[in-house]
């Protein structure tokens, strides 16, 4: 009898062990390696939205598509700074990540200006010193947007938006693009310093509705 109880004390001890010594293994902490991938985000509505000083400004929303797993959900504004009390042009944006905490931003542009009758400045204007064209394309009365804003070789996709607050007076805030913001700023610096005469660098290319600019007009994307 007292071998039985110590083979049956034996066996529940060697039990106790194999259940209480044996520790869970922890994966919660454990990486993986995933693919870089971005999700989309794909604004409902205009791109860049045209309103007078004063008017009411109501966000459309955005729609998020995560690329890893496929589902859609709406988007609303992550960082917004707009002002129809002010003529200006001000920047909405979107970011979301997808499963794998990818993020992407998207950009809304909304011109506020209440400018009458304006000059066309849109165009094709060459820039000598690159011998390359920066183009001007016309929105809406004072809104406009820029391709290649600097009359160079690289960034020639770069695109900005700029907005006429009162006759011969724009403003340009910095603007995300696929090109980058140090990209942008260069661009940014040329167009500020050098164009519609700040210095001779830019000339009226190839358009019947640019108007060229004398050496003491306002430069576009000027505050």
């Amino acid at each position: 009898m007292k071998t039985t109880l110590y083979k049956l004390t034996l066996i529940l001890f060697a039990s106790g062990t194999l259940l209480f010594g044996c520790k869970k293994e922890d994966t919660a902490h454990v990486s993986k390696e995933v693919a870089v991938s971005y999700p989309a985000i794909t604004l409902k509505g205009d791109e860049v939205v045209v309103l007078g000083i004063g008017d009411t400004y109501t966000d459309a929303g955005a729609t998020l598509t995560d690329d890893v797993t496929g589902a859609t959900s709406d988007v609303g504004p992550t960082t917004s700074n707009v002002n129809t009390a002010e003529a200006g042009l001000y920047l909405v944006t979107y970011s979301a990540a997808n499963a794998n905490g990818f993020e992407t931003s998207v950009t809304r542009y909304v011109a506020v200006t209440s400018v009458e009758a304006p000059v066309n400045r849109a165009g094709t204007y060459l820039r000598d010193l690159t011998g390359i064209n920066c183009y001007i394309d016309k929105i809406a009365d004072g809104v406009y947007k820029v391709t290649n804003p600097g009359g160079a070789g690289a960034g020639v996709n770069t695109v900005v938006y700029f907005v006429e607050t009162e006759p011969n007076v724009y403003v340009c805030p910095e603007q995300p693009t696929d090109a980058g913001y140090g990209r942008i700023r260069v661009g940014f610096g040329i167009f500020r310093q050098e164009f519609f005469g700040m210095q001779p660098a830019f000339r009226v290319a190839s358009v019947s509705a640019a108007i060229p600019l004398s050496s003491s007009s306002t430069s576009p994307c000027q505050s």
